[in-house]
């Protein structure tokens, strides 16, 4: 995993360090959307990676995530 990055795999899991993965009690894992929820989902994802890079909500989620990146960072563990 690339220094500073959280990443998802194809079912749109969050890939954690390994650190993470040993928990007492594993995240109950998300239930799989059906019907029209599933297709809210995919019309929405479908939209914001279709944003305009200059709009107000690209900058707004890009500042988030750098954020979170820079929070990951000072927060992480220090053997991961």
């Amino acid at each position: 995993m690339p220094e500073g990055y959280l990443m998802a795999d194809a079912n749109f899991n969050l890939v954690l360090p390994n650190i993470y993965q040993k928990m007492a009690r594993p995240i109950a894992p998300t239930p799989v959307l059906k019907g029209k929820d599933a297709e809210r989902f995919l019309k929405e994802k479908e939209r914001i990676e279709n944003l305009d890079p200059d709009s107000p909500e690209a900058k707004q989620r890009e500042a988030f995530f750098k954020e979170c990146i820079e929070l990951y960072n000072r927060t992480k563990p220090k053997n991961v």
